[in-house]
């Protein structure tokens, strides 16, 4: 639920499948075979998908404008 709330935000995303702590925009959720699966998005523009079960801690990450 959280994931789909802050869709659009940054975060620091923990997990393993993603090759440890990275911060990341939070695109969406998607179900595939009964799992949810977070999309994000890397700081390259990049897409990549995680499962929602792998992730260990998530946080929001405070952007200021200068």
């Amino acid at each position: 639920e959280d994931w789909r709330r802050f869709s659009g935000r940054r975060a620091r995303v923990l997990a393993p499948s993603l090759g440890g702590r990275v911060e990341v925009e939070l695109v969406g959720v998607d179900e595939q075979a009964g799992q949810e699966i977070g999309v994000v998005r890397d700081l390259k523009g990049e897409e990549q998908r995680v499962p929602l079960a792998d992730v260990k801690e998530a946080r929001l990450v405070l952007v200021w404008n200068n």
